[in-house]
């Protein structure tokens, strides 16, 4: 009787380790989509082209400022300072690159007049993050951690060309700008309250 052998077991993948930083974390929210899509509904294509026309100016605003873009839904990005790259100071870079990208959209939208185009919200947090990989096949990596949620949270708050911040981003830029006391938020069903700071524009 012929012996049969069962194949060989092939050792189980070893995900890379999970790494520990401290750094900023920003979320733009697209403001103004429902109506786009209302406008498009039979023509995804244009609503594509749009979202784009907005989204990479703040990718490459960000990469400028040395973030890195770590995901992008279909009305939100969101980018990391000093997590992955050499960022000096990161909240204050961070809060730098939030106040661009505002500006920037702000001024894209008026050159082109009457057109409906999209408004941004800028959430900005820091703290620490966990880098890792993200699911059990085709992994890609991720961060994870309290200000990564908490600056999702900030920017859906927040109004038109607003700019929110957390108490970590204010101790870093208070003395160069104005800003306006939130109050203590209950934000994600958390047991605690946070406090928040938007910008207020110079008159």
């Amino acid at each position: 009787m012929p012996s049969s052998s069962a194949p060989a077991a092939q050792p189980a993948e070893t995900a890379p380790a999970i790494v520990t930083r401290t750094g900023a974390v920003l979320c733009v929210e697209l403001l103004g989509l429902e109506l786009l899509l209302e406008d498009h509904r039979d023509e995804p294509e244009r609503i594509l082209e749009r979202v784009n026309d907005h989204l990479d100016p703040a990718m490459e605003l960000i990469r400028g400022y040395g973030g890195v873009v770590e995901r992008y839904m279909t009305r939100s990005l969101l980018a990391s300072f000093g997590v992955r790259s050499q960022v000096q100071d990161a909240p204050h870079v961070a809060f730098a690159t939030a106040m661009a990208l505002v500006g920037t959209n702000q001024r894209f939208n008026q050159e082109h007049g009457v057109r409906k185009w999209l408004d941004v919200a800028v959430g900005v947090a820091a703290g620490r993050v966990a880098v890792g990989q993200l699911g059990s096949n085709n992994r890609r990596s991720t961060i994870l951690g309290d200000c990564v949620v908490v600056a999702e949270e900030l920017a859906r708050r927040a109004k038109a060309g607003e700019v929110v911040m957390d108490g970590a981003i204010y101790k870093a830029v208070a003395k160069s700008i104005r800003v306006r006391p939130n109050g203590p938020r209950w934000l994600l069903g958390r047991n605690f309250s946070l406090e928040s700071y938007t910008v207020v524009p110079v008159e």
